[in-house]
C-alpha cells in the first residue's frame, strides 16, 4: 500500500504537490502542473528520517510549500519527534525550519501569508499525548510558542483539528478529542465555543471521538462547519454549522443521515460544501441565514450560476433561477459558436434550481451522445426562447 497525500495550490488550482511513500522504496516528492494528469518527481528521499505527514502550499506562491514530518521511536519517555521543512521551488529542494516534537500540519494564513502556524504532538507511551502550536510571522525563519487553553495541559485531551481564520491571521480555531471547541481571539484569549455540539459519550474503547474535520467559511467571518464522530461506533458522523460568533452550533446534515462523514472541504468560488463520506462525495450550498419576510420578491431576476464541478470530466450540474415561470432550455456552444447540445427542460415554475436534485445535469456529451473534447464551452439559459444569461465552463478530460 502506498502512503500519500496531496496539496492543491490556492492560486493555481491545476498545480499540485504530493508525496508518496511506497513500501520498501524511498519517499518521493512529486508535482503536477496539469491537475494530476501527469506527474514529475521533484526530489527522492527528502532530507529527513521522519515520515512525511502533511503538505501545505503557500496561498500566494504555488511553488512554496511546507512539509511536516513525524517519527516514532520507543527509547526514553517520548515516543515521537519531527521536523518542519520548506521549499520555494516546487519540492526540488527543502530547507529545515524547525525540529522538535512530531509535527502534524502547517497552516498558512490567507489574510497574511507570511504568518505560518504548525501543530505538533508529543506522545508518551501508556500515558497520552499533549499538543503544541508554534507561530512564525516571517515565513518560518523564527518561531514562538502559542499558549494553549489550560484544559490542554492534560495528557488526556489534545488538539484533534485546527484551522486559521481566512479573515484574520491572529484568530485560531481548535477542536479537541473531548468534544471541546476553542477560539483564539484577536486579543490573545482562548474562548470555548462548544455550545450546541453533542457531549462526549460515556463509553470505553479505542474508537476516536470528537471533531474529525472542520473548515471556516471563506466569505463570512466566524462561520464554521464541523464533522463529528460520536465515538461509540453506533452513530454516523454528523455535520454542524456555527452561523456566527454568538450562535450555538446546529446540525447541517440533511441528506447525510445514513452515511459517515470523514472530511469537509469548501469550494470558495462556487460556495459549495463538500463532504467525503463512506458512501462517496456529497455536496451542498454553504449555509445561508433563514430568509426574513420581505415585501420584495425573493428572486430579483432570472439568471445562471456557475456550473459545478468546474472543470468537469464526466458530468456537471448547471444551476439557475427563474423570476417567472416559462419553458426552459440550456444551450451549450463551443468556442467557435457551434451548438454542441441543447438541454430542453420543459415548463418550469419560478424559483431556484441550484441543488443537485434541481439543477440541470449535463453528461459532457453532444447531441449524438459522443463525449465532447476538452476545452472551453459556453452555456446559455433561455426562457420561452429568449436568451437570459450566458456563462463559461471548462471540460478537462483525463
Amino acid at each position: 500500500e502506498v502512503q500519500a497525500t496531496v496539496a492543491v495550490s490556492p492560486t493555481l488550482p491545476h498545480q499540485l504537490i504530493a508525496y508518496r511513500d511506497p513500501p520498501g522504496r524511498k519517499v518521493e516528492i512529486i508535482k503536477s502542473r496539469y491537475a494530476g494528469d501527469s506527474w514529475e518527481t521533484r526530489s527522492e528521499n527528502p532530507p529527513t528520517e521522519s515520515s512525511p505527514v502533511s503538505l501545505t502550499i503557500d496561498p500566494r506562491y504555488a511553488n512554496t510549500a511546507y512539509l511536516c514530518t513525524w517519527f516514532f521511536w520507543a527509547v526514553g519517555e517520548l515516543a515521537s519527534t519531527g521536523d518542519v521543512y520548506k521549499t520555494d521551488d516546487g519540492g526540488r529542494t527543502w530547507k529545515k525550519l524547525k525540529e522538535g516534537p512530531a509535527y502534524v500540519q502547517a497552516f498558512v494564513s490567507f489574510a497574511a501569508p507570511e504568518t505560518v502556524y504548525v501543530l505538533a504532538h508529543d506522545v508518551e507511551f501508556g500515558v497520552g499525548r499533549w499538543s503544541h502550536i508554534y507561530r512564525s510571522n516571517d515565513g518560518g525563519a523564527r518561531w514562538r510558542k502559542v499558549p494553549l487553553p489550560d484544559v490542554l495541559e492534560s495528557k488526556q485531551e489534545w488538539i484533534q483539528e485546527m484551522e486559521v481564520s481566512p479573515h484574520q491571521p491572529d484568530v485560531l480555531y481548535v477542536a479537541t478529542n473531548q468534544f471541546q471547541f476553542f477560539e483564539l481571539t484577536v486579543d490573545g484569549e482562548w474562548v470555548e465555543k462548544s455550545q450546541g455540539l453533542p457531549p462526549r459519550p460515556d463509553f470505553k474503547g479505542p474508537i476516536a471521538s470528537g471533531v474529525v474535520s472542520f473548515v471556516p467559511d471563506p466569505k463570512i467571518p466566524d462561520r464554521l462547519y464541523a464533522a463529528m464522530i460520536t465515538g461509540d461506533g453506533k452513530h454516523p458522523h454528523s455535520v454542524y454549522v456555527k452561523p456566527d460568533a454568538d450562535s450555538p452550533w446546529q446540525t447541517y446534515s440533511s441528506g447525510l443521515e445514513a452515511v459517515e462523514v470523514n472530511d469537509l472541504s469548501i469550494d470558495p468560488v462556487n460556495l459549495m460544501l463538500y463532504a467525503a463520506t463512506t458512501a462517496g462525495i456529497y455536496v451542498t450550498p454553504l449555509y445561508s441565514e433563514p430568509e426574513q419576510p420581505n415585501p420584495q420578491p425573493a428572486i430579483a431576476e432570472s439568471r445562471l450560476f456557475q456550473n459545478y464541478p468546474n472543470p468537469l470530466d464526466e458530468s456537471t450540474h448547471i444551476p439557475y433561477q427563474l423570476l417567472q415561470p416559462g419553458r426552459v432550455t440550456l444551450d451549450i456552444h463551443n468556442v467557435f459558436g457551434r451548438l454542441v447540445h441543447s438541454i430542453k427542460l420543459g415548463a418550469q415554475a419560478e424559483g431556484r434550481y441550484v441543488l443537485p436534485d434541481r439543477a440541470a445535469p449535463w453528461n459532457g456529451r453532444n447531441a449524438s451522445g459522443e463525449k465532447v473534447a476538452g476545452g472551453i464551452y459556453f452555456y446559455t439559459l433561455k426562457v420561452n426562447g429568449q436568451s437570459v444569461d450566458t456563462r463559461r465552463m471548462a471540460v478537462m478530460r483525463k
